[in-house]
């Protein structure tokens, strides 16, 4: 979808201070990344469908907010979509925290525990399994030109606008993966080659580009397109 969220090329947003040494700001952090997780390696939605409630944030508060707030955005939007709690019992439970009011729920069944911790620590550090054997030849090959398509989908998608109608060179081509459009919506995996595509920094940015830079990104096929040795789209 076209929205806030897709910044790939925006000026005057500001510098960049990253904090090597701190993964997590705070506690609270932590817990909203296991949450994730939890929900995530035990089925309730997948990471598509969670990016896609982060894209759907009204501009303003996208902007006004920080990284893993957009996390509990998306995270009680899923809890209450897929039944684990109501949105008024998500907003008792704020108002007793806030009033240092809220009853210790405990760790319930240590068992149960033990083993969503351990869903949570497979997917951490092995990511979702996606890949999927390829059934059929690669439509580009590596060196090809392909340009990527202009893809103004109102759902979830992985090909950012600034690459939309800009050419590139296929560096790798990949096995099969889960379809990021419908994996977001529920609607099976549908697996399809994903190639990784370099672009030109001139022909992204233009002749002010930085010198020698370069941008490398993942494909699936059915963003891309092949072109003649003019670079127009066949």
């Amino acid at each position: 979808m076209i929205g806030i969220h897709d910044m790939g090329g925006f000026h005057h947003l500001g510098d960049v201070h990253p904090d090597d040494d701190a993964v997590f700001g705070g506690p609270w952090q932590e817990r909203t990344f296991a949450m994730q997780m939890v929900g995530a390696a035990n089925g309730l939605w997948t990471s598509d469908e969670f990016r896609h409630v982060i894209e759907r944030m009204p501009p303003a508060h996208y902007l006004e907010t920080e990284y893993f707030q957009h996390w509990l955005t998306a995270l009680e939007e899923l809890f209450t979509r897929h039944g684990i709690f109501t949105r008024a019992e998500w907003a008792d439970r704020l108002d007793k925290v806030r009033s240092g009011t809220a009853p210790d729920l405990g760790f319930g069944d240590t068992a149960e525990g033990q083993r969503l911790l351990d869903a949570m620590i497979h997917l951490a550090h092995t990511g979702a399994e996606l890949e999927h054997p390829a059934e059929a030849p690669a439509e580009f090959a590596v060196g090809q030109r392909v340009r990527a398509v202009t893809r103004a989908y109102p759902g979830h998608t992985r090909c950012p606008r600034y690459i939309w109608e800009k050419t590139g060179t296929v560096l790798a081509v990949h096995a099969e993966f889960a379809y990021p459009e419908t994996t977001a919506a529920r609607a099976g995996e549908n697996p399809e080659r994903v190639y990784s595509v370099r672009f030109d920094g001139r022909d992204l940015w233009g002749e002010d580009a930085e010198p020698h830079t370069n941008v490398t990104v993942d494909l699936w096929q059915s963003y891309l397109s092949d072109v003649d040795s003019t670079g127009k789209a066949l």
